[in-house]
């Protein structure tokens, strides 16, 4: 609960939304663990082969057919989706100009594309041999200040590694429900954190913090005009106010 005092709550979450971060959660789950064998169970029966966001974009709107379950994972998938990135390895699984890998996919911040490039081009067909950066491929597409971002990008010593899936608001890349939370609520908690840090530290009774201060930020203190929007009050100010 103490999480949340410092986006202006109390700990109680919008059930809607809480709902839909929980969906996120199980999805999350689906993703990685992809040698559980409830999901090889999903998979085989439903048909889903290759990368499982992209099946849940696809399939956003579910089919008749589909149980509730299945139903329930995949839009939490097509939701968990728009807060994922890629994290390179050897550069096999990730599209180069529309994958988010680089912050916004690269197509996004470079449009329009050049006629001569190939947006099916995965990352690996940048990548030499000997497992760095080809610059000199780079810089024939790119802007100089966007390839140079491209050569900063640091690639795995090990050729091995496959791309993998990483949640891009969290410092370590895995998916945690309180950052789901930030972005379901259009919320990245700078703002309000800074109020409510300087809020607490205040030399006030507690009561005063916890109740008082909390309501008027919230607007929920029971003014008359509150009153008034609810049809308890006649007039949205008092007599003495004028």
């Amino acid at each position: 609960m103490g999480d949340w005092v410092c986006y202006g709550g109390l700990g109680i979450r919008m059930m809607a939304n809480h709902n839909n971060v929980l969906l996120q959660k199980t999805a999350w789950r689906f993703l990685t663990e992809s040698s559980s064998l409830w999901v090889q169970v999903f998979k085989v029966a439903y048909g889903v082969s290759g990368d499982v966001l992209e099946f849940a974009k696809a399939h956003a709107n579910g089919r008749p057919s589909w149980s509730h379950a299945w139903k329930g994972l995949v839009y939490g998938l097509a939701n968990l989706a728009g807060g994922m990135a890629k994290r390179i390895g050897n550069g096999h699984m990730t599209q180069f100009w529309t994958d988010a890998w680089l912050g916004n996919p690269i197509a996004e911040e470079y449009s329009p594309l050049p006629p001569i490039v190939d947006v099916q081009a995965r990352v690996c067909d940048f990548i030499l041999e000997n497992g760095t950066w080809n610059a000199e491929l780079l810089f024939a597409p790119l802007p100089a200040p966007l390839a140079v971002k491209v050569l900063g990008y640091p690639l795995p010593r090990v050729s091995t590694m496959v791309d993998e899936y990483i949640w891009r608001y969290s410092p370590d890349g895995v998916f945690s429900t309180g950052s789901a939370y930030k972005v379901l609520m259009g919320l990245d908690g700078k703002e309000q954190e800074g109020f409510f840090t300087l809020l607490w530290k205040l030399p006030l009774p507690s009561r005063w913090i916890d109740f008082f201060l909390w309501l008027a930020w919230k607007e929920r203190l029971v003014t008359n005009l509150l009153r008034f929007s609810r049809g308890v009050s006649s007039a949205p100010c008092w007599s003495i106010c004028g």
